[in-house]
């Protein structure tokens, strides 16, 4: 299994990783692709994707702090 980060919504993966997103958390628990850009531009987010054999099978969303890691996703 290989971890990648993607660190912008033109990140070649990203639109792979946005549909599950939406597919799986209703409406009120996702941010906007406006907020999605702008969670991108803080160093304290992170999306990953995880992949096998190049095909795409999840992501975490997640924000570190100092003394603990928020998982969003």
């Amino acid at each position: 299994m290989n971890r990648i980060r993607l660190t912008s919504i033109q990140d070649p993966m990203f639109h792979t990783a946005w549909k599950l997103y939406q597919d799986s958390f209703p409406r009120n628990e996702r941010r906007s692709m406006s907020h999605q850009q702008t969670a991108f531009q803080s160093v304290r987010y992170h999306m990953e994707i995880f992949t096998e054999q190049d095909k795409f099978i999840g992501l975490i969303g997640y924000w570190t702090f100092n003394e603990y890691v928020y998982i969003e996703h």
